[in-house]
């Protein structure tokens, strides 16, 4: 046991899977030669050189310029040259241009004259029309294996340091020349130099690093060796074994090894921000050489074997008796007997049940046992994700192999004509689609912050996740296991060709593979991984094979692409529905004859009106129904509505309210039983998708960029919360008594230019609303609220002071008060408020932040004025510094989708009287002495940059950090953010802490 508590603790950014038997000192846990350290520290980091900017093959189509592409002014552009200069600036793709007339181009930007010039992505493409030119650049292509910048002897000594996850985007300038879609940021494509030393131990040991993503195409060198010349699932992980490559190793104090990754998002066909450059975590993994366990070696899918019996409430459970039938992937050096072990140990710490095997093996093989038989199983589900750890011993005669995997048992059932059962109980899914990104910090999103927008969304009445439009950070999908969430598991490579322009109206169009740059990889293989990484995981209940065009003819579907990938899904995980995101642009796309029916399990549906979920159903009753993408409804947090025709900003393009959108779009699929489940676009605004610059994110979530919530958030906490009945077996098991009934003003409270009234918009599940002003009733209270409705409470006389909802009963005077809402003027800035909102125990993301030298905190800065009321219009630059204590501000924002200052910065305006801060633990603290120098022996580069601060090792740790807050005409403030070492305070076991808890904030 101490041995793998050493070794598991240098895993600091692995999956908590792999360690949580050994936080709970289980006595079940057996002696392990694996040692896995993190990997994360020190990399050295700079600008690769521009491709050459050689457009050389035709593009069979043109790039859409429709809000979703970078569309350059036809004023300063006027010929095809220009505009494939112009497309060489910013880094892009491809570019398409169309001289005119109009006649001639169409299908072009809209509200706009030609000439057109668009750059960008090939990710959505209209098919060749009129006189359209287009052209793309060779793609796929890494740099030479020669490279300079991938040998030993390269200095760089000037070069960044940093510590991953790193997003090499997020540092860059927004430009109005660069590709919207990706935020107008430019393409970045980055050199990355890690340097690492072997201890003379691990000599003759079968040694890998594992690196969790590389966005998006990316080469690897070791030692000045190319490994892989060219790598494009960028979000899939990477393993290279270092000791079998002949790559001239050096251990002990021979000398430095070198780690060079190359890597271009250039390349990606994503028409959102997707970020680059190294955003997820990294590691050193040491096994014994005869044999040993291979990445992603255990399966083990439950199956449910006896009645299932419930208790008096969902939250409490369920239990049935169940097997897990467990396999592991084995690699052996030399013919030999191996003994594979597995138990099953619940959550605390009890073993429940044990099988042994004994098998020849020889080279890469599939060790299978005997079921493990569970004659109670506590079951996982939404109410209550009950989770349990697989510990798979692989023993030789000299060595032992230890991996533990998390898994949760339950029953999925896609019933046609009833939609999604888990566990025998009807769940429909009310979904979100996420991309990764958050402010500040990009796509490198720490767990901390996951925790905190899966807590958001459970907040909202939220119980599904999807991916969109790829594999997720192995950390999201541990927090989703642990808080119960149903997970839409994305593939990313969802068209065989770089490009492959669907046509909207001919069933019949096949893509010209050999005119566009075809994809690099094996399809069929690439996708398969995404299940053989996630298959464990309990939350993960269906996989996406394809998304809206990339379904559609010519894409997925050329070559039997599909059914290849089908295959090789099936092959590694046979127990999950496979479905796809069905194009809204493509009438025939969506037909129930389509060929791509064929191949999907379960229809998923986007932006398909109630009519044609209604005719599919009727025509394939065979196969169940899910939107899986709708209701794209846009807001800005705080612009008031009926004060926007009166704002002198330029950048407002949308107002905070729209009830009426969101009631119609989600009703549109909520409101059909035999509909499995409806999947909202987004919860969380993120950078790109802007509707034109000078908005650089979109705004479509029910949270912005910062995770400050917006009016869509109280819609759905009053309609997909409050309103969901307790027995629900899709309800998060949330506080009935807090959570039964909402009610909220969208608006603030301040004068309005066009008058003296205001109208107000509130968002409640209750059947009435009052309206008083400073105590007194308004004469046209109360008014209805139709179900799934809100109130409308127009010419609201406005006098300073405050202005309440009473949420009520019924339209009498003496009815029953069911919830309230008050807002308030305000008066001039008068300080500034930090608070946490994570850690926090009132959002569910714990109380004090891990000291394993990753671990952030979301600071919220309010301006208040003297009564402590958030100054609505204030703009104020805060500046954040970290006073005293291991950490450091490594990001900031504020939720404008029209700001353009510095992410990694110490300051922001404040948007709406409202800035953020993250910071970041600066201190590794946790685990054993030898743990941590191990660390710090093998991560050459750690703490040598500002960016790579982190110290190792406290002989006395300390228990806080002080964060202050500063601004022009305003009074410095503080806030105390409580540090600990203990394990319990991990982000993943908070999230196992905290089923009950989530709130949304103000």
């Amino acid at each position: 046991i101490s041995r793998l508590w050493t070794d598991q603790l240098c895993a600091m950014k692995t999956r908590e899977g792999m360690r949580v038997l050994v936080w709970l000192g289980v006595a079940a846990v057996a002696r392990s030669d694996r040692t896995t350290v993190t990997l994360d520290l020190g990399w050295r980091v700079h600008p690769a050189p521009p491709p050459p900017c050689t457009y050389s093959v035709d593009l069979p189509g043109h790039l859409q310029g429709t809000g979703w592409q970078a569309v350059q002014d036809s004023g300063s552009i006027t010929t095809a040259d220009e505009c494939e200069a112009a497309a060489c600036s910013a880094g892009t793709q491809a570019w398409s241009f169309c001289a005119g007339p109009m006649s001639a181009c169409p299908q072009g930007p809209r509200g706009a004259t030609p000439p057109f010039c668009i750059i960008g992505s090939t990710g959505q493409v209209f098919p060749k029309a009129g006189n359209w030119t287009s052209r793309v650049r060779p793609l796929n292509q890494g740099p030479p294996a020669d490279s300079t910048e991938a040998q030993l002897g390269f200095d760089d000594d000037e070069w960044k340091v940093v510590d991953l996850p790193h997003d090499a985007s997020i540092e860059r300038k927004y430009t109005p020349q660069s590709e919207g879609p990706q935020g107008f940021i430019p393409a970045v494509r980055t050199y990355y130099r890690k340097h690492f030393r072997l201890p003379s131990e691990w000599q003759g040991k079968a040694i890998t690093i594992e690196v969790d993503g590389a966005l998006m195409s990316s080469t690897w060198w070791v030692n000045g060796k190319q490994v892989i010349p060219i790598k494009v699932d960028g979000y899939l992980p990477t393993t290279i074994r270092l000791d079998t490559a002949n790559l001239n190793l050096y251990y002990g104090d021979g000398g430095t090894n070198l780690l060079v990754v190359w890597t271009d998002n250039g390349a990606s066909t994503g028409w959102w921000y997707e970020g680059s450059g190294l955003p997820r975590h990294a590691r050193i993994v040491v096994t014994p050489t005869d044999a040993f366990l291979r990445p992603f070696a255990i399966a083990a899918p439950a199956k449910v074997t006896g009645s299932i019996q419930p208790r008096s409430h969902p939250k409490d459970g369920l239990t049935a008796a169940a097997e897990l039938h467990p396999t592991a992937d084995v690699s052996a050096s030399t013919p030999q007997t191996v003994t594979l072990t597995f138990q099953l140990v619940d959550a605390v710490g009890q073993v429940v049940a044990t099988t042994t095997t004994k098998q020849s093996v020889h080279g890469d093989v599939t060790v299978s046992s005997s079921p493990l038989v569970v004659k109670s199983a506590e079951l996982w589900g939404v109410p209550r994700p009950y989770l349990y750890t697989l510990v798979a011993t692989l023993a030789t005669d000299k060595n032992q192999d230890s991996v533990n995997t998390t898994v949760g048992i339950r029953e999925l059932t896609w019933d046609p004509a009833d939609g999604l059962h888990v566990n025998e109980q009807r769940v429909k899914m009310r979904g979100f689609c996420n991309h990764e990104s958050f402010a500040g910090v990009g796509a490198a999103i720490p767990p901390r912050i996951d925790l905190l927008r899966v807590q958001q969304m459970r907040g909202v009445g939220g119980n599904a996740w999807r991916t969109s439009h790829n594999p997720p950070e192995p950390a999201l999908l541990d927090v989703t296991d642990r808080l119960g969430v149903l997970v839409l598991d994305e593939n990313r490579v969802f068209a065989t060709t770089t490009n492959c322009p669907g046509d909207q109206n001919d069933p019949n169009h096949t893509c010209a593979r050999g005119d566009v740059p075809v994809y690099a990889g094996d399809v069929a293989a690439d996708t398969s991984k995404l299940a053989l990484r996630d298959r464990n995981h309990a939350s993960v209940a269906w996989y996406s094979l394809c998304n809206e065009l990339g379904c559609g003819p010519g894409t997925l579907l050329a070559n039997d692409t599909a059914a290849q990938c089908t295959d090789a899904m099936h092959a590694v995980d046979s127990s999950r529905v496979i479905t796809g995101n069905w194009a809204w642009q493509s009438p025939q796309a969506v037909s129930p004859t389509s060929e791509i029916a064929g191949f999907l399990e379960v229809m998923g549906m986007s932006h398909q009106r109630s009519d044609k979920l209604t005719a599919w159903h009727a025509a394939r009753p065979d196969k169940l129904v899910v939107m899986t993408e709708c209701c794209s409804c846009e807001t800005q947090r705080g612009e008031d509505a009926d004060l926007l025709p009166f704002s002198n900003r330029s950048a407002v393009y949308f107002s905070n309210e729209n009830a009426a959108c969101v009631e119609e779009q989600t009703q549109t699929s909520n409101a059909i039983e035999w509909v499995g489940g409806t999947f909202v676009w987004t919860l969380h605004d993120y950078y790109g998708e802007p509707g034109a610059w000078p908005h650089i994110s979109s705004s479509f979530g029910s949270f912005d960029l910062a995770g400050f919530p917006k009016a869509p958030a109280w819609w759905y906490r009053s309609w997909w919360l409050a309103h969901i009945d307790a027995m629900d077996a899709g309800r998060p098991p949330l506080s009935i008594e807090q959570t039964s009934y909402f009610c909220r003003i969208a608006e603030s409270w301040e004068p309005s230019p066009n008058g003296t009234t205001r109208d107000l918009n509130v968002y409640t599940n209750a059947p009435f609303v009052r309206i008083s002003v400073n105590g007194a009733a308004i004469p046209q209270s109360p008014t209805a609220v139709q179900p799934y409705g809100s109130a409308v409470i127009k010419g609201v006389e406005f006098v300073p002071g405050t202005v309440t909802a009473d949420c009520v009963e019924s339209s009498a005077e003496t009815a029953t008060l069911l919830a309230s809402d008050t807002k308030q003027s305000w008066g001039q800035g008068n300080r500034i408020v930090l608070s946490l909102d994570a850690p926090s125990p009132r959002t569910g993301t714990g109380s004090r932040l891990y000291l394993d030298g990753a671990d952030v905190a979301l600071v919220r800065a309010s301006v208040v004025d003297a009564n402590g009321n958030v100054v609505h219009n204030s703009s104020s630059n805060i500046t954040f510094v970290v006073e005293e204590g291991p950490g450091r501000i490594a990001g900031v924002g504020n939720g404008d989708p029209a700001d353009h200052n510095p992410n990694h910065a110490s300051w922001k305006t404040a948007y709406h009287g409202l800035a953020r801060a993250i910071v970041k633990v600066t201190l590794l603290a946790i685990g054993s002495d030898e743990s941590r120098d191990l660390v710090s022996a093998v991560n050459v580069d750690q703490g040598r940059g500002l960016s790579s601060r982190v110290s190792i090792g406290a002989e006395r740790p300390p228990t806080s950090l002080t964060v202050s807050a500063t601004a022009p005409d305003l009074p410095p403030s503080s806030v105390t953010i409580p540090l600990s070492t203990n394990p319990m305070d991990a982000p993943l076991k908070v999230a196992s802490a905290s089923v009950s808890v989530a709130d949304i904030g103000q």
